[in-house]
């Protein structure tokens, strides 16, 4: 974001709107936070909302941040008003909450949700403590979201998932305290703790009904462990929609490599570095460094 997109940059956004729809950004922080002013802008969507588009009181924020549960109203607002005042097209919106991340050290927790294990230094037990709080009252958050789109009649298809792991403390301090197996240089377990976070993709029962027309059933059950860049292929999936030629390669490489990280791959179900890819493999991964560079730099 702060480096790279400096031109119009092809995403599920312009995906998304060669389908029809209206495409809205919200990120409850500062619109310069990691050049989102402008890298939104390149992304194409038509509506971006930050922090002082929205009305703030102090009951809204945490710690300074806002919370889950007014972004969420934010957005629902958003849409009431695209669906009763907009022309007719289909909505998309991408959110990045912001109330429990980071650092939890300083963050205010209004009870203890984890019993201080012995031994557990004053300072390492807050920053858990208060990470788990913040995770229950997004949670709740969720709920609350979920709540209100099961009861629309308007179709609706939510896809969450976490971007990163939360920050403990430097070290890993408030991992290792619950001998959680985490790492660089550790193995392979190790390694991919340092970056899985869930996902999941949900849809009310209007948008089920759609779904079973498009493709003859919904999904249901645990969704299959992925990269963050194959997300988009399995939104499109699940919506039954046809590709557009950049996710029809993405898919055609998940197929073949459904996990691809800066050092390991998944391939035929076992994790491998890249001198131990097939060739075929090597080849595809050349093909979407190159369709990324492209992308990215000459796009335009």
């Amino acid at each position: 974001y702060k480096t790279h997109i400096r031109n119009e940059v092809y995403s599920l956004v312009s995906y998304f709107r060669d389908c029809g729809y209206t495409a809205t950004a919200l990120h409850p922080g500062y619109p310069w936070f990691y050049n989102r002013q402008n890298v939104y802008k390149f992304f194409g969507f038509d509506n971006i909302y930050f922090r002082p588009d929205m009305e703030i009181s102090n009951s809204d924020l945490r710690d300074g941040y806002v919370k889950d549960r007014t972004a969420f109203d934010f957005i629902l607002e958003d849409m009431k008003k695209h669906l009763e005042e907009g022309d007719g097209k289909p909505y998309f919106n991408f959110t990045v909450t912001i109330e429990n991340h980071g650092p939890y050290n300083y963050k205010t927790a209004d009870e203890k949700i984890l019993v201080k294990p012995s031994g557990m230094a004053d300072s390492t037990y807050e920053t858990i403590n208060g990470y788990l709080y913040g995770l229950r009252e997004s949670d709740r958050a969720l709920g609350y979201l979920v709540d209100k789109l099961k009861a629309l009649d308007e179709p609706v298809v939510l896809l969450y998932f976490g971007d990163h792991l939360p920050f403990l403390n430097a070290d890993y301090e408030g991992y290792r305290a619950l001998d959680f197996n985490i790492g660089q240089g550790k193995g392979v377990e190790a390694f991919f703790h340092n970056y899985e976070t869930p996902y999941f993709i949900w849809s009310n029962d209007a948008a089920k009904e759609l779904i079973k027309k498009n493709t003859g059933s919904v999904p249901v059950g645990d969704a299959p462990q992925t990269s963050a860049c194959f997300l988009g292929v399995e939104l499109t999936k699940y919506l039954g929609f046809t590709p557009s030629p950049y996710f029809a390669f993405l898919s055609r490489l998940q197929e073949s490599l459904p996990v691809v990280t800066h050092y390991y791959y998944k391939q035929d179900g076992e994790y491998v570095t890249e001198e131990k890819l097939y060739a075929e493999n090597r080849q595809l991964m050349d093909e979407y460094r190159k369709l990324q560079y492209y992308m990215m730099f000459d796009y335009n």
